[in-house]
């Protein structure tokens, strides 16, 4: 049975959101923030896509994310 990218990425991330590699998953959560928009844009016609990539933000460090948008703002 082939694996399905949505179970092992949410997997993954659930494992490392358990605080096990903190610094690894800032490492996801920045390589992604920076991703999204290009997966939002390349899937926005693909329903079932699109659905898939909607699940990703709810395993970031959402924390780690509005820290970083803080420093753009306040380096503007």
């Amino acid at each position: 049975m082939p694996l399905r990218p949505r179970l092992c990425l949410a997997f993954i991330l659930t494992i490392l959101n358990q605080g096990e590699e903190e610094n690894v998953s800032n490492d996801i959560t920045r390589a992604l923030i920076k991703s999204l928009p290009r997966l939002f844009i390349k899937y926005q016609s693909d329903q079932h896509r699109i659905a898939e990539v909607l699940i990703i933000p709810t395993f970031m460090n959402l924390d780690l994310y509005l820290e970083m948008r803080m420093l753009a703002v306040s380096s503007s």
